[in-house]
């Protein structure tokens, strides 16, 4: 133990005199920096911190942020003094309405709360006199909101539009209520905010058929992928007035979806009670036995609704189908042929067809009657009268109108393939060298205009009565079958077997309200009346309307009332069940039209705002804002 003692005691007394240079080689032994970093380092403030780096430190961290106490500090002052002000207004306010003369005690007092005021915020108040509160006029209305909505203008431009309107109006009162983006902005989504739940509050729900149409459209919220939209609107058959329940975001467009989002909207807006009929386009999705979307609807509504579907799209599909037999299949989004038609059209000697003696389609006299008739009617569409117009020319009616410029040639664009032969053929004399057609295409395009002139033009323009559509498919069938081409004849037939769907026992029973029917054709249909709903498609096509079978399954689907069917048909008008029955058969629509205006109202729109709460108030404001003032008259612009 001694020995280990000296051993430590001499260790220790040896090391003294070397302390300091046993500090200084520590120091240098953690010292990281480079060995000539005074000459690397040419920045003066860079080689001060580096001398305080390796000198021993100078201060520490303290356990209270001073600066941001500081800030606290002065932030619950601004706060107190806010508040401060604001109880004084509210409460000079509430004294100047209660008293008009002020005693000396009380101008001393009020005197003594200014100078205390005055020293908080700065301002002057005299006591004697009414304080009066500024505020800014408000320059946006429902109305004006609406009409900024409506003509799709933007924050920044109604901003400006405001502020030229309030400088133009020389109003000195109105100098303090130039607005901001932010006001307009805010103002504008409260404003539709307001009217949109108004609209939806002061909705109706009678008995009705709901309409839905899909469509990709780009995703306006960052995504680079293109988002199914689901537009829901419901027809009444009351008034046969349409209403936007709203455009539902899709995640896929399958039948499971599309049916879960039209039962949404229609629980939504209280409606789903008085829906009697679904309008759809006869694709897989929607018509399908066990997930498609109508099958899915009838089982979420638990009871049969009346299958309505869109007579526009089927005959879209017999046409594509006999463009297909005439010019052959192609996979690309255009047509090619069409194409170099509309490439050419200024490079052609004349754009007028010329009036021969003999007609290039011989047609009956029926025909003619029916195409005059016709021109003389207004359409929803230009497409509907130029189709007229260019069939007129090709049977030999005096037509005054011009031929127009080709315009769309997309696959989708299914109208132009008709539009797009007929003026081929029309302006082929005279053009041969320019058009360049071979023997292929010129006799293509001739086989097909036949079959537009001499059976389509009068389906299609025959196809929006719900009470004639049994018949008029029967006599489609007729003309399909009697054509002189086999090949179309076939094609046409399969279609129609495909889409039998007003041939189905409930609903030919539309066709006991057809003016297009005998009373003893009419006779024999309720003679053989049945009463199970049958199903939505028949796989024999029929002769003539007697081979029609009708259901009771109808009138318990529309809830009316069947009992004028006891009595003879020539004492059915005059019967009020008849009369009940014969108002709710004639609105119920056929056509998806309206579905399709949706389409075009959210292509429109889909751009304007990204939140999608405001995107659905949006389109109920522009919705009802074009209802409103639909023809923007003079009468109609005094109350805009």
């Amino acid at each position: 133990m001694l020995l280990c003692s000296l051993v430590k005691l001499f260790s220790v007394t040896a090391v003294l005199p070397f302390v300091g240079e046993i500090k200084m080689y520590i120091y240098n032994l953690f010292d990281i920096s480079h060995a000539a970093s005074d000459q690397l380092i040419h920045i003066e403030e860079d080689k001060e911190f580096l001398k305080l780096q390796q000198q021993s430190r100078i201060g520490v961290i303290g356990s209270v942020d001073k600066k941001r106490t500081d800030r606290e500090r002065r932030a619950i002052e601004r706060k107190l003094k806010t508040e401060r002000r604001v109880q004084f207004d509210r409460d000079r306010a509430a004294e100047n309405e209660v008293t008009t003369n002020i005693s000396d005690s009380s101008g001393e007092d009020k005197e003594t709360e200014s100078d205390e005021y005055e020293s908080s915020t700065d301002k002057t108040f005299t006591a004697s006199a009414p304080t009066t509160i500024k505020r800014q006029k408000t320059v946006l209305s429902t109305k004006l909101a609406a009409t900024l909505d409506r003509t799709n203008t933007s924050v920044r431009n109604s901003t400006m539009i405001l502020a030229s309107v309030i400088n133009e109006a020389g109003d000195s009162s109105l100098s303090h209520s130039l607005p901001s983006k932010s006001t307009v902005h805010r103002h504008r989504q409260s404003l539709r905010k307001e009217a949109a739940e108004n609209i939806k509050q002061c909705y109706e729900a009678t008995k009705s058929v709901v309409h839905w149409d899909g469509k990709l459209i780009p995703d306006v919220t960052g995504s680079a992928y293109l988002i199914d939209r689901l537009p829901v609107l419901v027809t009444s058959t009351v008034d046969g007035d349409s209403k936007l329940l709203g455009v539902s975001a899709l995640l896929s467009g399958t039948g499971r979806d599309t049916a879960a989002a039209v039962h949404q909207q229609l629980e939504s807006w209280h409606c789903d009670p008085f829906i009697i009929g679904l309008c759809f386009d006869t694709t897989a999705s929607n018509t399908g036995r066990h997930s498609g979307a109508c099958q899915l609807l009838e089982n979420a509504l638990n009871r049969n609704l009346l299958w309505l579907a869109c007579r526009h799209h089927m005959h879209e599909i017999l046409l594509s189908d006999v463009f297909t037999v005439c010019f052959g299949p192609s996979s690309g989004p255009e047509v090619i042929f069409f194409k170099r038609f509309r490439d050419k059209w200024d490079s052609l000697l004349s754009h007028q067809p010329k009036l021969d003696t003999t007609p290039l389609i011989s047609a009956s006299d029926s025909l003619k009657s029916f195409i005059n008739d016709k021109l003389t009617q207004k359409h929803p569409r230009d497409d509907y009268l130029e189709l007229l117009q260019l069939a007129g020319y090709m049977v030999g009616l005096k037509i005054e109108a011009t031929v127009r410029r080709p315009g769309a040639i997309h696959r989708a664009r299914w109208m132009a393939k008709a539009l797009y032969t007929l003026k081929i053929e029309l302006l082929y004399e005279g053009n041969e060298k320019i058009l360049q057609l071979t023997g292929r295409q010129l006799q293509a395009t001739q086989r097909f205009n036949r079959f537009v002139v001499e059976v389509y033009i009068q389906a299609w323009f025959s196809c929006r009565a719900t009470v004639d559509a049994p018949s008029n498919d029967i006599q489609l069938i007729n003309r399909l079958k009697d054509y002189s081409d086999e090949a179309i004849s076939k094609t046409g037939l399969k279609m129609m077997a495909r889409h039998s769907w007003y041939l189905s026992p409930e609903m030919a029973t539309v066709a006991i309200f057809s003016s297009l029917l005998s009373n003893s054709d009419k006779q024999k249909l309720v003679d053989n009346i049945i009463s199970e709903r049958g199903p939505h498609l028949i796989t024999d096509l029929p002769h003539s309307v007697a081979d029609l079978h009708v259901s009771r399954t109808f009138f318990e689907t529309t809830a009316c009332e069947d009992s004028f069917l006891s009595a003879p048909v020539e004492e059915w008008p005059g019967m009020q069940s008849f009369e009940q029955a014969l108002s709710t058969v004639t609105k119920l629509p056929c056509v998806n039209d309206c579905a399709e205006r949706g389409v075009a109202l959210i292509e429109k729109f889909n751009t304007t705002t990204k939140d999608e709460t405001q995107k659905q108030y949006l389109l109920q404001v522009v919705e009802q804002h074009r209802k409103t003032f639909c023809k923007l008259t003079s009468h109609e612009l005094a109350n805009i």
